[in-house]
């Protein structure tokens, strides 16, 4: 994958920087750290692994880590053991540097949290599942379709989750059966900016286009293949390229990499002009208007861009030509073009930026003293390369120039597995295209990482001692073997480099391994060459008679190194170190095996007749030391599998004993059960009774209540009777009165009859007057008495009203009981009300008949007075015989009046006497509604019991079926770990299988050599 498409990939997923992860055991005091230089890795025991750790507990790929929004994701791969967060196993979730994760016996946490500081990066939801179906949580992605062209019908499988595992196992969304696809073979990882593809470590690898990747990102129409399974590649919007908001160069925008090419971008150092006296670049003198214009034709120029593409960007200051740093800086920021790029172009008599014509130079990748590597782009063969450019001080010193040269050609004529090969050599031997190697050397690897465990650095020293003898058949020695001369791969490769110390012996020289001329060769007789740490005794002796066993002795010192951390020999200067080269024997390392120890002590015997004579032989002892750390390895997976079985059928006699226990629990549940149903009918056989008495005493008590209005009835009926005759009684009193006034005017003629006897008429008047006076305030009075009558009227008829809607409430009180208190609250209000009423009219009638009294007592003395007239005038008895007749007819209404008062004394007697019933009647109603409340109450309190009982019933059944599930979910994961048991030894035979396959190579290998 080329370095924009990496940047790209960390942008989106958040990785500004490499990741820091600590590992430690449960028995070290301290934890060890571990850097992601990828936004993804593997963790597993695999050498091949980003992070290894070697333990049986642990699987060869046992879990994946991804980086997305800036944190780290961590999905297990089907290993034997699992993976947890704190005591709980999980199939995946994030790692943060609050809680550690469990892998085997090792415990994995961030060293720190991350801080998501918004940006362009992706904002994860904390409870984002990257591994679920994806709906929309981080806004819109592209919508993507894998076409599966093996299949006979078409397939089009659309990717739906952000995060897809592709493989044969079960757990995998995009599932293969095939003896070349691995459990997990490979990810997929959408994002913004289009599908990416993460190979995990699967068979035979995977590829895009042909090509072997370790990661790249998927355009429309690519081609990936997974074993003998292969799928297009399909974007929603055929012509639209994923690659959202970044400019590509059109040369790398359908680039694919492969697993000897790919490149890893490293951390840019400062920018260095690159002095050239034999490569000029010719530019255009004639500068813009504009203060971008060098700029421009500078990427036009280097061919970096076109006129259009600069235009597009151009186009986005809205008519403003921008400065030469602001359109550097946006075209740096797009990825254009590289920081390196953007400061070289800064400066106006910066070197080349095309070698030949060829080769564009992309990033310095690093430097030394001979001079300084790029990263390049081949525009001939569209693959990335590496190229060395000598100081501009080298080319002037003949010697150091013709070291170089010998170290490009010698590098030229090697071609191995293990040594970096050059691919090319630029014109004059100014230059050197190297093959590029995505790794770092061994050095910045140990400085970084630390020592490689003893397993790794043994394989890393096969590997190195397989170049040593591939260049001793050539007739090679290097000379210089050390740390920094080793690159590292990400794959795990190593591959030995920088022969610019190389010794030819004469068959070398006449085979013209480094070229024909005497004069290429660097060294002087007499003199040492080489690093003092790592040289053997006889080099430093005489460096041009030595062979390979020079070399060994070197590769014993590197080893040493990567097995300590330190080289075997140090001093305070290089004539010191060279004599414990010679007399000291190297330091014992505490903890090495046996074995490895007898071959270091080999490969650094001071004599050189002692030492390991060749590489095969040393590469033979590794070998053999290798397979029998492999077969203790196996020894000890074997003891780890006969405790897992015993485990497993400890596990299988616990789960025998918690199903008995299940099904006693459930013969003890279901006779509890039938108790409580049981008990559950005869509750609810004795409520039905009590509610079917109930329903006798509501009938009964609705029957009183209707005879209760019978009786309020009739006693309304004799209300309005009585009202009847109180009218009439008012109807006397209007003809009474009229009479008066007829008396009045008959008096007024006998007045004007008797003005002889105006003293005593006038005495007479007095006394007429007076009784017209009481006369007047009796009337005033029985109006008063009306008045009163007619509100008592009113509040019989509200009482009415009241007793009707007492009626309906009683007829609604089966429906709505809640009402009935309020109800019966109101009626006694309202009866309450009726009482004072009553009381009220009760003194009204008795002021009444008391004003009659008086009345009455006015009325006898008048009479008396009118008798002592009557005496006094004789005389006048005839005259006044009609004013006598009318006193009469007086006094009989007045006698009827007192009848009729008496007639309805008797009837307000009678009313209250039926009052006083229908009080009685009412709270004996009132007593058989609180008989009828306590029995409802009863009845309640039983259900209320009931419901409880039921709840108890119901608890006790929940409790039984979380006893089920619990035996059911240790018996579910006893059958997972027997599972991943039995996983485990298909993984150990398959990997013994791969193991003895490499091993008949190897040897084969070894036997060509050997006839050879």
């Amino acid at each position: 994958m080329n370095e924009t498409l990496t940047r790209v990939f960390q942008q989106d997923v958040g990785a500004d920087a490499p990741v820091r992860i600590a590992v430690s055991r449960p028995d070290a005091v301290e934890s060890e750290p571990h850097v992601l230089l990828n936004p993804y890795g593997i963790i597993g025991r695999s050498p091949n692994c980003d992070v290894r750790l070697k333990d049986s507990q642990v699987s060869f790929r046992h879990a994946y880590l991804q980086m997305i929004g800036g944190r780290l994701f961590c999905a297990d791969l089907g290993s034997r053991s699992g993976t947890s967060w704190g005591d709980v196993p999980q199939r995946a979730g994030w790692l943060s540097a609050d809680e550690d994760v469990s892998i085997g016996p090792y415990q994995v946490r961030l060293l720190e949290n991350p801080v998501v500081d918004g940006g362009d990066r992706i904002a994860i939801p904390p409870d984002f599942d990257p591994l679920a179906i994806y709906e929309g949580e981080l806004g819109e992605m592209p919508d993507v379709h894998l076409e599966f062209l093996n299949a006979a019908d078409d397939v089009d499988l659309p990717l739906r989750r952000m995060l897809t595992f592709a493989g044969s196992a079960r757990g995998c969304k995009l599932r293969f059966e095939g003896d070349r696809i691995s459990r997990v073979h490979c990810s997929l990882m959408l994002t913004p900016s289009g599908l990416w593809v993460i190979d995990l470590l699967g068979k035979g690898g995977t590829k895009v286009n042909g090509s072997l990747i370790r990661s790249d990102r998927l355009n429309d129409g690519d081609l990936l293949k997974l074993g003998q399974f292969q799928m297009r590649v399909h974007y929603e919007g055929a012509g639209e390229k994923p690659f959202s908001g970044t400019v590509l160069p059109p040369e790398t925008s359908v680039e694919t990499s492969s697993s000897t090419d790919e490149e890893l971008p490293k951390t840019p150092r400062e920018a260095e002009t690159i002095p050239h006296p034999s490569l000029e670049l010719s530019t255009s003198q004639d500068e813009l208007a504009n203060p971008c214009g060098r700029l421009v034709d500078e990427l036009v120029v280097n061919r970096l861009m076109t006129r259009e593409e600069i235009d597009v960007v151009l186009a986005e200051f809205e008519g403003r030509i921008p400065s030469f740093d602001e359109l550097s800086d946006r075209l740096v920021e797009l990825q254009t073009i590289s920081q390196w790029q953007a400061d070289q172009l800064a400066t106006e008599n910066h070197g080349p930026m095309i070698l030949e014509n060829r080769y564009q130079l992309i990033e310095r990748l690093g430097y030394g003293s001979m001079g300084n590597v790029f990263l390049a782009f081949d525009e001939a063969l569209q693959s990335k390369v590496a190229i060395k450019i000598p100081h501009h001080s080298l080319l002037k010193n003949e010697r150091l120039f013709k070291r170089f040269r010998r170290e490009t050609l010698i590098s030229a004529n090697l071609v191995h597995a293990h040594i970096v090969r050059a691919l090319n050599i630029g014109r004059g031997n100014q230059f050197v295209v190297l093959e590029l190697v995505d790794g770092d050397d061994l050095r910045d690897l140990m400085d970084r990482q630390g020592p490689p465990d003893t397993m790794m650095a043994v394989d890393f020293l096969i590997q190195v001692a397989e170049a040593v003898g591939h260049a001793q058949s050539e007739g090679v020695v290097h000379r210089d073997i050390k740390p920094s001369n080793i690159l590292i791969s990400r794959e795990g490769t190593a591959k030995l480099f920088d022969f610019g110390l190389a010794h030819l012996d004469d068959e070398a020289r006449k085979k013209g391994v480094a070229g024909h001329d005497a004069d290429l060769i660097p060294t002087r007789m007499g003199f040492a060459v080489g690093t003092v740490q790592y040289m053997s005794p006889e080099q430093a002796r005489e460096s041009d008679d030595v062979d390979v066993r020079s070399d060994i002795y070197s590769l014993g010192c590197t080893f040493f190194e990567m097995l300590t951390g330190s080289p075997p020999f140090e001093g305070e200067n290089q004539h010191q170190i060279l004599k414990q080269h010679a007399q000291t024997p190297f330091p014992p390392i505490e903890g090495l095996d046996p074995e490895l120890a007898k071959i270091l002590e080999q490969m650094l015997a001071k004599d050189v007749e002692q030492r390991i004579q060749n590489p095969q032989q040393l590469i033979a002892a590794l070998r053999n030391w290798q397979n029998a750390a492999l077969a203790e390895d196996d020894a000890e997976t074997s003891a780890a599998e006969t405790a897992e079985e015993a485990r497993l059928a400890e596990h299988e006699e616990r789960l025998l004993h918690f199903q008995q226990e299940r099904e006693e629990w459930q013969l003890a549940i279901d006779a509890q059960r039938q108790d409580v149903e049981r008990q559950r009918d005869e509750w609810r056989a004795e409520a039905d009774r009590e509610k079917e008495e109930l329903h006798l005493r509501q009938t009964a008590f609705e029957q009183s209540q209707a005879e209760l209005n019978e009786r309020e009835q009739a006693w309304a009926s004799k209300t309005t009777e009585l009202e009847q005759r109180l009218e009439q009684t008012a109807g006397v009193e209007e003809q009474l009165q009229s009479q008066r006034k007829t008396l009045s005017s008959e008096r007024a003629k006998l007045e004007e009859e008797l003005e002889s006897l105006k003293g005593t008429q006038e005495e007479l008047r007095q006394s007429t007057a007076e009784l017209e006076a009481a006369r007047e305030a009796n009337e005033e009075r029985q109006g008063l008495l009306d008045f009163q009558q007619a509100e008592l009227t009113e509040r019989r008829e509200a009482f009415e009203q009241s007793i009707n809607d007492h009626d309906l409430a009683t007829q609604e009180m089966a429906r709505d009981r809640d009402g009935l208190q309020q109800t019966q609250q109101e009626l006694a209000q309202q009866q309450q009300n009726l009482q004072e009423a009553e009381n009220t009219l009760r003194k009204q009638h008795g002021e009444l008949e008391q004003l009659k009294n008086q009345l009455e007592s006015q009325r006898e003395q008048q009479e008396q007075d009118l008798a002592a007239f009557q005496k006094s005038r004789a005389e006048l008895s005839a005259k006044l015989a009609t004013l006598a007749a009318g006193q009469n007819e007086l006094q009989q209404a007045d006698v009827n009046l007192a009848a009729q008062s008496a007639e309805l004394a008797a009837a307000s007697a009678q009313l209250e006497t039926e009052r006083t019933v229908l009080a009685e009647e009412r709270a004996e109603l009132d007593t058989r509604r609180t008989t009828f409340e306590a029995e409802m109450t009863a009845l309640q309190a039983n259900a209320e019991q009931l419901r409880v009982e039921k709840q108890l019933c119901e608890q006790q059944r929940d409790e039984l079926e979380k006893s089920t599930s619990q035996v059911k979910e240790e018996f579910s994961r006893l059958e997972s770990e027997r599972q991943q048991l039995t996983e485990a030894r298909t993984q150990l035979t398959a990997d013994s299988s791969a193991l003895s396959t490499r091993t008949n190579k190897l040897k084969a290998a070894l036997a060509e050599w050997f006839d050879e």
